[in-house]
């Protein structure tokens, strides 16, 4: 199957030929593949090695590419961009939720096409872009977990520098919440009281009410 926005080629699972009902194609490493349905969704990428010999159906389209005229790759990157997703989209015609990917159409697709040589640089270009892209995002996160070991580091220098103020045990310091109270001993016991039963859906007005003392709130 394929993967939605670009994110590859992968195998579904194994079946005996019998149990799978709709047509069968074989696919060939290298080949171009797209999903019929989900081609507006960037659902397209190259035949890897390891699935050489996978059988497709018919909800996929598979190219051979004329590599003495199209680098492979530089298809590949190609496709991945917003700009072909959107020719697949207008390529795509059909009802809600029937939506699929026409051949004649995703044919008529017009595309950048420089000399081999430009296309093979262009690739490589790229791909030292994302070296570069991925060893930034990896000392980001080097750096993110250096500044957290920092900070706990120092905080608990901090800490440890105070050992000789004042101690006191938090029951002198802090007060137990949750403690049973009597409404009726309260100065609000002849407030209105609200529940969601009192603010009417959608709108948020307020509907009729008690005072705590009607509701016998205790």
């Amino acid at each position: 199957t394929v993967r939605l926005h670009h994110k590859g080629v992968v195998l579904r699972g194994e079946k005996t030929g019998q149990d799978i009902k709709s047509k069968q194609y074989l696919a060939k490493e290298g080949q171009f593949i797209i999903s019929r349905i989900d081609a507006r969704n960037g659902a397209m990428g190259l035949v890897p090695q390891e699935l050489r010999g996978a059988i497709v159906t018919n909800d996929f389209l598979l190219y051979n590419i004329e590599e003495s005229k199209l680098f492979p790759k530089y298809f590949d990157h190609l496709t991945s961009t917003k700009s072909f997703v959107n020719e697949c989209i207008r390529a795509s015609k059909g009802t809600t939720n029937r939506v699929r990917l026409k051949p004649k159409e995703f044919l008529e697709i017009e595309i950048l096409l420089p000399p081999l040589d430009e296309q093979k640089r262009t690739v490589a270009r790229i791909e030292r872009l994302f070296v570069s892209i991925e060893e930034a995002r990896g000392l980001r996160q080097q750096a993110a977990g250096e500044v957290k070991a920092l900070v706990e580091a120092t905080s608990g220098k901090i800490f440890e520098n105070l050992k000789s103020s004042q101690q006191l045990p938090l029951n002198k310091i802090a007060t137990e919440i949750g403690q049973q109270v009597q409404v009726s001993q309260m100065a609000c016991f002849d407030y209105p009281y609200l529940s969601l039963a009192n603010i009417e859906a959608d709108t948020g007005r307020i509907l009729e009410y008690q005072i705590c003392q009607e509701a016998k709130i205790r």
